[in-house]
């Protein structure tokens, strides 16, 4: 095998293997279960083999930077409406900030309402950094953006998916061009498939009489930052009520190679890793916060800056609250046969979200329908009380 298509490894769909073949052999794009995926023309490739050395499916276990050595924090713009319109504590937004003000470009996803998807756009001035705002929740189109940035000689700050960022970083370790390039991952769960996000367009649409979809918030905090609203238009859904969210974090529709993934428990691959800080510390706030941990001495520089600046607080914290609370240090544990039923389900044509949504529901535990039925129905401000209960006696 000379090449990072042909194995059986699930494709992450990063784009590093698009962007430096140099035959043009290989393509991304969207596959039957609706992930980005790289496919192989055969009659072009020659064997060169540089696929593989970019590819995070090959990357080892080997990682220098542990978690529980890397200094961790608490954070949140010290801007109010930043920290507001933000799904978390708008920690990506000032980093974005600092870049243009310091000379670079930021590469970061937008949600893209021609094509219904998450879209990794280069931005250059601070009116078009407001459509980075928010989490999106969807594997985003990255491919396009990652071949502008290696062929272009500016500066960049690029925000992606870990497994994004490790490929690009190979890319760019390959090239020669680390230097120009700041890296900011995520603490990751996962990506869940398109043909879900699609399904579930149709069903919000159709229940709120919406023709036409202009404005989606992933994440909006009119009841919380720790609950899942989605806005779109002028409508709130919460958590409870959206089909996206219910299947979402099931993890049973996420990509194949979210199952086994090296790239979202390592540290090795970019300079910051920003996230939302889950768990007991911060069961309280709804306004918002982020974790961060800067990994290189260019996050630390960035960070610091921002920090004497007044544009961030800084907060040093505890590993063990995030350990626990972060999905990214968890193995899913699913169920295949459910799994290869949902998307069987997902790709019928006269099948409902309501429809799929009881499908899940019936494969569920006795003990675990009650869990979903209780969550159904409780209020928000219950749900607050019951988690911090949580939080403080189960763990």
């Amino acid at each position: 095998m000379a090449n990072c298509v042909e194995n059986n490894l699930s494709c992450t769909g990063c784009s590093a293997c698009y962007v430096i073949c140099p035959v043009n052999a290989i393509k991304i794009e969207l596959s039957q279960n609706g992930f980005y995926t790289a496919t192989l023309d055969k009659q072009k490739c020659i064997d060169c083999g540089k696929c593989l050395k970019v590819c995070p499916k090959f990357i080892d276990n080997n990682f220098v930077n542990k978690f529980e050595d890397l200094p961790l924090y608490a954070s949140y713009s010290l801007d109010k409406f930043v920290q507001e319109s933000c799904s978390s504590g708008g920690i990506a937004f000032e980093i974005s900030k600092y870049g243009l003000d310091n000379g670079y470009k930021i590469a970061g996803v937008i949600y893209d309402y021609i094509e219904q998807k998450a879209k990794t756009v280069i931005f250059d001035n601070l009116k078009d950094l407001e459509l980075f705002k928010g989490s999106k929740y969807l594997q985003s189109d990255c491919f396009q953006t990652f071949d502008e940035i290696i062929k272009s000689k500016d500066n960049f700050i690029v925000f992606g998916t870990p497994c994004q960022i490790s490929g690009l970083n190979l890319v760019a370790k390959q090239n020669n061009f680390k230097d120009r390039i700041i890296f900011v991952d995520f603490f990751c769960h996962g990506v869940p498939t398109y043909l879900l996000w699609n399904k579930c367009l149709e069903y919000i649409k159709k229940e709120n009489k919406i023709k036409k979809i202009n404005n989606i918030n992933f994440r909006n905090k009119k009841y919380g930052w720790h609950n899942n609203t989605m806005k779109i238009n002028d409508f709130f859904i919460k958590e409870n009520k959206n089909p996206f969210y219910t299947l979402f974090f099931s993890n049973l529709l996420l990509n194949d190679s979210c199952y086994n993934c090296n790239t979202k428990s390592s540290f090795d691959f970019t300079d910051i890793r920003i996230g939302d800080f889950w768990g007991e510390t911060f069961d309280n706030r709804e306004d918002g916060v982020s974790i961060i941990l800067p990994i290189t001495n260019k996050g630390k520089e960035i960070l610091e800056t921002l920090k004497q600046n007044l544009k961030i607080s800084l907060l040093e914290q505890k590993h063990d609250v995030c350990f626990k609370a972060q999905s990214a240090f968890k193995q899913y544990s699913i169920n295949k046969n459910i799994r290869v039923n949902l998307f069987s389900l997902l790709k019928q044509d006269g099948n409902n979200m309501n429809n799929i949504v009881k499908e899940y529901f019936n494969s569920l535990s006795f003990k675990k329908k009650i869990v979903f039925k209780i969550k159904q129905i409780l209020p928000v401000i219950l749900k607050s009380k019951i988690r911090f209960i949580y939080h403080k006696v189960v763990r």
